[in-house]
């Protein structure tokens, strides 16, 4: 015990030093990026105009993210010991909200939006009969990948999703569809379970390429919008495998799943593949921000636990049908708190939802905008008719003129030169004529098949506005080199302090290393001088000790008469080896009987050896044996 406590010491004397490292690095990096960002924005407000209203634009953005944000800590607060909203379903005339960590008799229920209260029409458990039938989407990968995840993969999928179905809340409808590239349908939203179990076992796990994040957010988004008011939620089977390599990514999906008037519960259920890990950790990371259960195969010798475990989740929910009333259809957000109180004690939830707009606003918003579009069309056109008509009376008064002094120098004998010149320019207004008269049909027909092309803006703009356009790439060329040299200099300057906090870092960690190794060694070396060889002719009369040959200070005592189970998961198991992943979840099981001590193997498979031969059904312990579990090698020893 003594040695484990310097242990601790030595451990806990690392940790604060990381813990001292890591805020001075921090503080540096701070210190380091504050002024570039400072003179950048000065510059950029001093450079243009337009920059500086981009920087106003992304500050009102990150306010509006803290504010968000804030509103989200104080839902956490202010809600019960474990409510939250968890679904909105919202029409023009109602909304139902699901919450889900309330379960037992409703009581005390209010809605307030400001200081006025909002009746609620109808509340419920979810399940319960006559409240709205949930609806569950199974989403399968059917890789090979999954199926050989354990000998019998698809029988253990199948346990698990048959005994979910079995279990089905009142009116529940399932939707069944495996995805590889693309999404199969399998068997569309029913409660038929007959039909249902059937089509699981029909499905054939095969090697294919998986788009999962594509097919996950394509489903997503079909949910949230399929205009249904049911409390929705998706059960995904899948070893995280991704072989898509453009799409949509992790952080889409979260910003999907994280709408303020929409948070759709994912259950992920996975099977262990090694080389999809990194994958599935984000696939767990989604189903942690919608404070849903996740569950990874491996962990559980009953896979039915699985679906039991998803069913009690379903059952602690409650809905609130709340009619909209009229003046609030303004299609702007609006705050709301709910107070309701079960058996458990009394929940406030703060929840802000964008509302409807009315229909008779939109009628009259889209009303108002074509009548503004007609009318900037009549004004354009009688501006251009206007305009056509003061240059055709123009062009005509000048034909007249050009006319009669032609007239008249016929009759004077005018000179040819002359005469020539002024049929010219005759010839030359009338051409202007059937061109104008040629512009104006071609543009008829071209608005009759309502495809008339537009003249190019850029030319326009290039041209009236080409000195505009040169200074501002000179400015932003400048602006661009100057946020350059800034970059650069505040990388040098980060990775000189990183560089020097290190070698701090080192000195100080490198100090008390020593120290402690000193320590413990002086107090190992004094120990193991007291210890006496192990005495193996000594009769079993009290009960066995394991310890490790390597450290045996490390001992784990076991009485006569007591059971105790050898394993890696610490909820399971008397004695725990979480760090050995070769060793099983319950490995190994340590019993006496008629004044002799056994071990049996709890496992399939060959991870439990006594004296390097595997262990299969139950085996008498010696004194001396050694037992291989996993990485893991004890020594028994009786007393």
């Amino acid at each position: 015990m003594s040695n484990i406590r310097e242990i601790y010491r030595s451990d806990r004397g690392k940790a604060s030093c990381f813990i001292e490292v890591a805020a001075v690095i921090v503080l540096v990096l701070a210190l380091a990026f504050l002024p570039a960002g400072v003179l950048h924005g000065e510059e950029l407000i001093s450079a243009d105009g337009l920059i500086e209203s981009d920087t106003a634009q992304a500050e009102g953005d990150d306010d509006a993210f803290k504010d968000l944000e804030a509103s989200r800590a104080v839902n956490e607060k202010t809600a019960g010991p474990s409510a939250d909203v968890s679904e909105v379903a919202m029409s023009q005339e109602e909304m139902i909200w699901y919450v889900r960590g309330i379960s037992g008799k409703l009581e005390n229920i209010r809605l307030y939006s400001g200081m006025e209260q909002i009746p609620v029409s109808e509340a419920g458990l979810l399940g319960e009969e006559g409240g709205p039938a949930p609806k569950t989407l199974i989403l399968i990968d059917n890789s090979n990948s999954v199926a050989h995840a354990f000998p019998d993969g698809p029988d253990r999928i199948n346990a698990i999703l048959t005994r979910l179905i079995w279990n089905h809340q009142i009116g529940e409808r399932f939707a069944i569809k495996t995805f590889n590239e693309q999404t199969q349908t399998v068997l569309d939203y029913t409660d038929n379970y007959d039909e249902l179990r059937l089509k699981l076992e029909n499905i054939i796990y095969q090697d294919q390429d998986t788009y999962l994040r594509n097919v996950l957010f394509e489903q997503i988004h079909a949910l949230m919008n399929d205009g249904e008011d049911a409390y929705k939620r998706i059960v995904l089977v899948s070893d995280g495998t991704d072989d898509s390599r453009l799409g949509v990514t992790y952080e889409e999906l979260t910003d999907l799943i994280n709408r303020e008037d929409f948070f759709l519960p994912i259950y992920t259920v996975a099977p262990d593949y090694l080389p999809a890990e990194s994958e599935l950790d984000k696939l767990f990371a989604l189903s942690r921000r919608t404070d849903t259960p996740y569950y990874f195969l491996p962990s559980y010798d009953v896979p039915t636990d699985v679906a039991d475990g998803i069913v009690a989740d379903g059952h602690r929910i409650a809905y609130f049908r709340i009619p909209i009333p009229v003046e609030y259809r303004t299609g702007e957000f609006r705050g709301f708190t709910l107070s309701v109180t079960d058996p458990d004690g009394t929940y406030t939830l703060n929840h802000t939802l964008m509302m409807p707009p009315s229909r008779e606003n939109e009628i009259a918003q889209v009303q108002s905008e074509k009548a503004r579009l007609a009318q900037e069309e009549k004004e354009a056109a009688r501006a251009y008719s206007q305009s056509e008509t003061e240059a055709e009376r123009a062009r005509q008064e000048e034909m007249a003129q050009l006319t009669s002094r032609v007239d008249e120098l016929e009759k004077n004998g005018g000179a040819a030169q002359t005469l020539s010149d002024l049929e010219e320019r005759i010839k030359a207004l009338e051409n202007q004529n059937v061109v104008r008269e040629s512009e104006e049909e071609r543009q008829k027909e071209e608005a009759a098949l309502g495809g008339a092309d537009a003249a190019d803006p850029n030319e326009t703009e290039t041209e009236v506005y080409g000195v505009r356009s040169d200074l501002m790439e000179e400015m932003l060329v400048e602006n661009r080199d100057y946020f350059f040299v800034r970059s650069i200099r505040s990388v040098i300057w980060v990775v000189m302090g990183i560089i020097l906090l290190m070698l701090i870092g080192y000195v100080i960690y490198g100090d008390r290393t020593r120290k402690n190794r000193r320590e413990f060694e002086e107090l190992s070396d004094s120990e193991q001088s007291q210890e006496l060889p192990p005495d193996l002719t000594k009769p079993l009369t009290k009960g066995v000790i394991l310890y490790d040959p390597v450290q045996p200070q490390i001992r784990y005592s076991i009485g006569i008469g007591q059971d105790q189970v050898i394993g890696r998961l610490r909820t399971r198991c008397d004695i725990a080896f979480p760090l050995d992943h070769f060793m099983a979840g319950r490995q190994a099981r340590i019993f006496f009987r008629d004044g002799k001590v056994f071990v049996e193997n709890l496992d399939s498979g060959d991870t439990l050896k006594l004296d390097d031969v595997p262990v299969q059904g139950t085996r008498e312990l010696a004194n001396g044996a050694r037992l291989t579990l996993g990485m893991t090698k004890l020594t028994v020893q009786y007393e």
